[in-house]
């Protein structure tokens, strides 16, 4: 039979399958080994190994047990945890399994070693330093260790001894540690800082001063004190004369330190010194001095144990010299032994009762200067004198003009339009004055400024000769007020009117306040741009006669006008006149019209000759109407005159027409059949220039240019 679970029985064999393995090991508890994140385990089975499972299956007529088995052989290699072990066998009946949990416990602590311990001094300015060392990292025989420690290598240790301690766990929960000591010592005197050395003046009525200092002292560690080795404590008297005092500074580790500085106590009061009063004279009589006496000052002096205080002079003059005119200081001064000094002054008053002279220039009469509404004027400085000498900076300018600038012995000043007084004042030492005036006429001849609009040029109006125009009436300048306005239009025609063609000239003055004028003008010009008319007669046909066959025509007057010229004569450029005899065929008739200036306009019409038809063959008349006419001309350039050649010009004859550069025919002559040559004659009344010769037969042309020198 088959069986999912069984396979296949062999085939003359039936098999009737045991439920479960006869036998299956227990579950196993085991420690790693030294080293070793794992162990070998050896668990219970059969001879070979591994438990069998039982099958029973009977084949020709037997009974028979048998089992084919596989699976995990016991004494391998299992590592940290738990493991299940599933053992299968199996034979031609079939294959069945069984299970169980093999467990490896980690019993081994990790180990870890930590550095020596670490000595160091503490940090600039610190009571503690950074400690630094390399940190231990625990081991283990399985991996995944987690080492941990109170203090981190860089960490700060205050002064003294710190014991820092790594710890090392591993994956199972077992731990190890250990330490080692980080001693931090104080090797750092303590710094002693001495207030500035100082100077002081002396306690007013005393040769000395009370003084107050206070160090300063940096530690890294607290606990410092200061004693003075040498001079007086703060809050003492101190003498006049130089002191010097020096500080001693200890810490907690018995380091010291120190520092000195001074203290200069200065007598700087000063003697006391009393002049006379201030005195008040007249100038002797003639002179510009005054001889004055007055009493010597007086003194005493705070500190008479350093001696009495001397007198001296120092300037302004003694009792009884002779003082100057004006206000002269005397000055005296008193000095004690510590050469502290004072003084005194006071004055003695020379006045001078007698005015000065002041003489000023002539009027003066000037043009504005270019550009502005004043002038720069330049005139003598007045002329001043007095008994004694002026002072620095007279005479003085008062008013009349800008403050001036001298120069030399003449001044500059500006002055506006009109009339100025100008004022002069002379002061002497004592104060007493005179003045002098004169006068600066400034006077405007300058014209105003102006620029007319730019000319300007125009088409005429269609129909017209002429065109409207508008312009701005232009502005002026001025150096005197008004400085600004409009100019007025003298000549031309007004902005807004109609201009004739040609050109027109606007004229515009201007006027300012001074009655000065000038006057600018635009040119204003109108182009005729507008060709004259020219109107021709209808064309018309006829019906020639004779051999060669012709007709005389006569056709309608030509007309011209033009919105300037006005009526114009035409002239014919091509074709035949009126009147004239035209040949067979297409004659076309162009006139044409120029005005004055040189503008031209045309017309054309034609005049049909119609002949009855030519009876002959291909040799007979008809033939010759159709030769091409040739033309030369000899000589070419021409002065006076000029051959004309041509060849075979036909039966009905021709037409030899000269053109101006203008197109106006200017010579004409009819030729006879079998006419071979002509001259143009009385060249030397031509104007020099270039012509147009035309020779026309039948409705064949010819053309040549002509130079007339």
């Amino acid at each position: 039979f088959t069986s999912a679970s069984l396979g296949t029985a062999p085939a003359s064999c039936s098999c009737v399958p045991t439920a479960a393995f006869t036998t299956c090991p227990s579950s196993q508890n085991v420690n790693v080994a030294a080293n070793s994140c794992s162990a070998i385990v050896n668990y219970a089975a059969m001879a070979n190994g591994t438990p069998a499972p039982t099958y029973t299956y009977t084949c020709s007529g037997a009974t028979t047990t048998s089992g084919a088995q596989s699976g995990t052989g016991s004494g391998s290699t299992f590592n940290k945890g738990q493991t299940t072990v599933t053992l299968t066998a199996a034979n031609a009946c079939g294959s069945a399994t069984c299970s169980f949990v093999v467990t490896v416990t980690d019993n081994i602590p990790p180990s870890i070693a930590c550095p020596s311990p670490v000595s160091l001094p503490t940090a600039p300015g610190q009571c503690g330093a950074n400690a630094s060392w390399t940190a231990p990292i625990g081991t283990d025989n399985c991996p995944n260790v987690n080492t941990s420690s109170s203090h981190a290598p860089g960490s700060f240790f205050a002064k003294g001894q710190t014991t820092v301690t790594y710890t090392a766990t591993d994956g199972a929960g077992l731990s190890s540690a250990c330490s080692f000591t980080v001693t931090v010592g104080d090797s750092q005197a303590p710094t002693l800082a001495c207030p500035a050395s100082t100077t002081r003046p002396n306690t007013s009525g005393q040769c000395g001063a009370v003084v107050t200092y206070a160090p300063t002292v940096t530690e890294n560690c607290p606990g410092t004190t200061i004693t003075v080795q040498s001079g007086l404590a703060s809050g003492a008297m101190f003498p006049t004369g130089t002191t010097t005092i020096t500080l001693l500074a200890t810490d907690g580790a018995a380091l010291t330190n120190t520092c000195s500085f001074t203290v200069t106590v200065q007598d700087t009061e000063k003697p006391v010194i009393t002049c006379p009063n201030s005195i008040t004279r007249n100038t002797d009589v003639g002179q510009c001095s005054a001889v004055v006496a007055y009493a010597n000052p007086t003194y005493t002096d705070n500190c008479p144990a350093g001696g009495n205080a001397g007198l001296d002079h120092m300037e302004g003059g003694l009792s009884g010299a002779a003082f100057a005119k004006g206000v002269t200081t005397v000055k005296w001064m008193a000095t004690d032994a510590a050469n502290l000094t004072a003084t005194c002054t006071f004055t003695i008053t020379v006045t001078d009762g007698q005015a000065p002279s002041i003489t000023c220039p002539a009027n003066q009469s000037v043009n504005t200067d270019l550009g502005v509404c004043a002038a720069n004027v330049s005139y003598t400085t007045p002329a001043a004198s007095d008994n004694c000498t002026l002072p620095t900076g007279q005479p003085a300018w008062v008013s009349g003009g800008n403050a001036p600038a001298a120069s030399g012995s003449s001044q500059t000043a500006t002055f506006p339009k009109g009339i100025t007084t100008v004022q002069w004042k002379v002061t002497d030492g004592a104060g007493l004055t005179r003045t002098c005036t004169f006068r600066v006429v400034v006077s405007d001849r300058e014209k105003p400024t102006l620029t007319c609009p730019s000319n300007t040029q125009v088409n005429a109006a269609a129909g017209t000769c002429g065109a409207t125009v508008t312009y701005t009436a232009p502005p002026f300048a001025d150096n005197c007020a008004p400085t600004s306005g409009t100019a007025m239009r003298t000549s031309g025609p007004p902005s807004g009117s109609s201009f004739p063609a040609g050109t027109s000239t606007v004229v515009f003055r201007a006027i300012d306040a001074a009655g000065n004028a000038n006057t600018c003008s635009m040119q204003v010009t109108v182009v005729d741009n507008e060709a004259p008319v020219v109107t021709c007669p209808a064309s018309t046909t006829v019906t020639g006669s004779g051999a060669p066959c012709a007709a005389q025509v006569f056709y309608g007057s030509v007309t011209a006008s033009d919105n300037c010229s006005g009526t114009l004569t035409p002239f014919l450029v091509s074709g035949m006149g009126n009147g004239s005899l035209f040949p067979a065929g297409v004659t076309v008739n162009t006139f044409r019209a120029v005005t004055s200036d040189s503008q031209t306009g045309e017309c054309s019409f034609t005049v049909t000759v119609n002949c009855p038809s030519a009876k002959s063959g291909n040799g007979g008349p008809q033939a010759k109407l159709q030769a091409s006419p040739t033309l030369s001309l000899y000589p070419n350039p021409a002065t006076d005159a000029v051959w004309a050649n041509f060849g075979t010009i036909g039966n009905s004859g021709g037409l030899l027409t000269v053109f101006d550069a203008l197109g106006r025919a200017v010579w004409q002559r009819q030729l006879a059949e079998g006419q071979s040559q002509t001259a143009i004659d009385d060249l030397q009344g031509w104007p020099s220039g270039v012509y147009r010769v035309v020779l026309k037969t039948n409705q064949q042309s010819a053309t040549k240019q002509l130079v007339v020198e």
